[in-house]
């Protein structure tokens, strides 16, 4: 009965932080709303009536979702220090980046604030996460620009403010611990990466491995643009696929509950590894639902974890539903993998290149309306580029990683550089088709009715009957899950 009520109280909370992003509700209103949908979920209950438990559940997700968004609006604590200087003492909390005009980002949380600001450097320093640094500069408010809402980018990482004329100094190290060995970890691939690999490979290699695309050529990353294949340099569930099958491959020797358990510790030791951005957090998560759904004895449909996986991060963090543009684009390319290989199945389209052509279009058919809202293109080369690269990631992700290691690199490093040069050649060359992206304007109505249509057409087919097998759905189906 529980796994009964998850889905409509799941798409009752995005319902409701729905709509409280673009309605303002009153609290009372919404609490009686709450109470009067537990009663009446008692009664459905009591009275073992499914229609009326189906809405009691959706209406108590509803006031969840309101509240939730009703709770994440802070004040912001910067917003009277505005145009004034600081001198202040504080926290690195992030991990260092570097933003497209080439400064260097770090985000520090000053002592007696619970929010953060961005301060942008153009002098790189060596810092890290945790490290106490003093800060000087002058306080600003962040703006919007070009029809994207800045702020509320910002917000969702908890940054209110900006540092501008910035000066830092770091005087006490990070504490010990597991984040920042593993931040040192990262560090280590990338230097090991840029001495082993030409510039290209190793840009490449540790954009699939830890998501570190600072070295990438800025005419590499307009190719892999323009030819759909961009996804393959932002580190998501793909990644963590391959170390749940990679470790999976012990279970005959360890058993299956230690090895889903050693599982459950790499992926997020991997999280924390890359950065825990949200796509490859909601992976995270959705991997450790069905990981923790086999280890009690229950099976756990994909479609069910990524909503579940989807409502647990929203509610943790509202903001990123509405301005991660990362986190959109995971999701709708998840739902695309996982209802696209369902499809499959259901017609029985078995094969190596039905294994390629059919989770890819599926995630294109889901992702190609945002990309067209944010960016104003659509890669019209996407299906043949995806089909003809997508087959080399697995080796290159292997080998690349082969490649970091002292006494194997002299037989690695050689092909995946050949793997890398073939699959540069085949993305420029599509890139370069005059036709290759074609620009196009879309707005908010357009997305969700474009939504809607695709997942009331994707219910009719996966859902309607006659349905599948269930053994067979949840084999085939578990096994693209993260």
């Amino acid at each position: 009965m529980a796994a009964f009520l998850i889905s409509p109280i799941c798409w009752g909370v995005i319902a409701g932080l729905v709509f409280a992003r673009f309605a303002v509700f009153d609290f009372r209103v919404v609490v009686g709303a709450f109470v009067i949908g537990l009663v009446g979920l008692g009664i459905a209950l009591l009275s073992n009536k499914k229609n009326l438990l189906v809405v009691t559940a959706f209406v108590c997700g509803v006031s969840i979702g309101i509240m939730n968004w009703s709770n994440a609006q802070e004040v912001n604590q910067y917003e009277s220090l505005y145009g004034q200087s600081i001198n202040i003492e504080g926290e690195i909390v992030s991990r260092p980046s570097i933003t497209a005009s080439g400064n260097q980002a770090l985000i520090v949380r000053p002592d007696g604030f619970t929010q953060d600001i961005r301060v942008s450097l153009f002098h790189h320093t060596v810092a890290k996460g945790g490290e106490r640094v003093w800060i000087r500069g002058l306080i600003e408010q962040p703006e919007n620009f070009s029809n994207f809402n800045y702020i509320a980018f910002l917000r969702k990482n908890n940054v209110y403010a900006e540092l501008s004329k910035a000066k830092v100094i770091i005087f006490e190290p990070a504490p010990e611990g597991v984040s920042n060995w593993l931040g040192d970890l990262r560090q280590n691939v990338t230097r090991v990466s840029e001495r082993n690999f030409n510039t290209e490979t190793s840009a490449i290699v540790l954009g699939m491995l830890i998501g570190h695309k600072e070295q990438l050529p800025e005419e590499v990353e307009i190719a892999f643009q323009k030819s759909g294949l961009i996804h393959i340099l932002v580190v998501s569930g793909f990644n963590l696929t391959i170390i749940a099958i990679g470790v999976g491959v012990f279970a005959r020797w360890f058993g299956r509950r230690l090895v889903d358990s050693s599982s459950l510790i790499l992926i997020w030791s991997f999280c924390i590894l890359v950065g825990a951005t949200a796509a490859v957090t909601r992976a995270g998560v959705m991997a450790s639902i069905l990981i923790v759904a086999r280890l009690s004895g229950r099976l756990a449909s994909s479609s069910t974890s990524l909503l579940l996986a989807v409502v647990i991060m929203s509610l943790l963090n509202p903001w990123q539903l509405f301005y991660d543009i990362g986190f959109q684009l995971s999701v709708a390319a998840t739902f695309g993998v996982l209802e696209a290989s369902r499809i499959r199945t259901r017609f029985n389209k078995e094969g190596v290149l039905s294994e390629i052509i059919w989770p890819s279009m599926g995630a294109i058919i889901c992702t190609a309306p945002l990309i067209a809202y944010y960016f104003g293109t659509v890669s019209l080369v996407a299906p043949l580029a995806n089909l003809l690269v997508l087959p080399l990631i697995p080796y290159l992700m292997l080998f690349g990683a082969l490649g970091l290691i002292p006494y194997l690199k002299i037989f690695f490093v050689p092909v995946t550089e050949l793997l890398v040069a073939w699959q540069l050649q085949i993305i420029s060359t599509l890139a370069d088709w005059r036709y290759s992206q074609l620009q196009t304007s879309i707005d908010t109505t357009f997305i969700i009715c474009y939504y809607s249509i695709l997942i009331l057409l994707v219910w009719a087919i996966n859902y309607g009957k006659p349905q599948l097998k269930e053994s067979q759905s949840r084999d085939k189906i578990t096994q693209i899950t993260i």
